[in-house]
This record gives C-alpha cells, structure tokens and sequence, in this order.
C-alpha cells in the first residue's frame, strides 16, 4: 500500500455521517468534531480521487453558517466532552478560522469542473467572505484579522488586551500583550 493509498484509508476511516450530513473528523478521539480548516484540507485532498466527499465536506460545513455569515471553526454534530462549554451558538463554537473555504472550493471545481457545485456554494462563500470584511476588518483597510474578538478581556488595571491567539490556528501563536502606554 502506498502513503497515498494508506492517506485515503485513513481519510475513509475517520469519515462519518450525521443529520444527513458528512465530514471528517481530524481523529477519532483526539478531534471527533468537524472542525474548518481541517475540512478545507480534508476536501482538496478528497477532491484528487474522491469528489463526491470533497464536496460533501463543504456542504456539511457550511451547512451550520452563523446568521451573520460567519463559519464556526467546529461543529459538534455529536456532542460530547468540547461540546459542554458554552460558547454562546448552538452546536458551534463561536470562534471562525483563517478563510480557506473558497480555495477548497476552487480547488474542487478544478478537479471537477462542477459549475452547479460552485453556484450552490456561491451564497454562503459570499456570506462568509463579507462577514470578515464587515466584522473582522476592524480599520477597514482590507485586512480580515482573525483574533477572537469574542474571546479578548479587557485587564483595566494592567490595561492589556489579551486575544485568543488559537483563533489563527497556528499551534503556538504568542498571546498578544498591549501595555497602554505603547
């Protein structure tokens, strides 16, 4: 078996199916949730031999779209240990990642030159899209920044602002300190 044989195998493995919906899961018991970025990743690797799931994957994840437009980083379509917090969406985490859901979808549409698959994914892309530029562009300069504003506290008596540095999705990303006087 080749490690692209051996790649598939475990993508087919890990992929489940809930409400009607299918995805894959990072791990099985380390990440048993769908989670974006991974999704995205998931979906452009899919795309190579099988499209059908590629697809299947974007629509599981857009599937659970905020009102706003904005894409939770997972979905907890069974709940289970992660899913106990309350992050203040139902099902969802309230946290988003780095936009790669137009790049999967391109690189899909290459593998396939599915146009209906593009329109039907048009409107939520759209939607996603504009909730960055409207909600994350905070100085309007048509830089989407993806700290977790719903996560950032205020320390008044240090005056710092601590952010979510997870929220970029780099595994060791530094917590951003912002003394007052800077």
């Amino acid at each position: 078996m080749t490690i692209r044989d051996e790649a598939f195998a475990l993508l087919a493995a890990n992929r489940r199916t809930t409400d009607g919906h299918t995805y894959t899961v990072p791990s099985p018991d380390a990440y048993p949730y769908q989670w974006f970025w991974d999704s995205c990743f998931h979906a452009i690797v899919l795309a190579k031999s099988e499209p059908e799931a590629a697809m299947s994957e974007l629509r599981a994840l857009v599937s659970r779209q905020l009102p706003d437009g904005m894409i939770p980083h997972i979905i907890y379509w069974v709940p289970g240990d992660l899913h106990r917090y309350k992050w203040g969406t139902d099902g969802t985490s309230a946290l988003t990642q780095p936009p790669m859901l137009a790049y999967a979808a391109w690189e899909i549409y290459k593998e396939t030159s599915d146009d209906a698959f593009l329109a039907e994914l048009y409107p939520a892309l759209m939607r996603y899209y504009e909730y960055l530029i409207s909600k994350r562009d905070p100085r309007d300069h048509h830089l989407v920044g993806i700290t977790a504003s719903s996560m950032c506290r205020m320390t008044y008596r240090l005056r710092t602002i601590l952010r979510a540095a997870w929220s970029s999705w780099t595994r060791i990303a530094p917590v951003i300190l912002t003394p007052s006087f800077v």
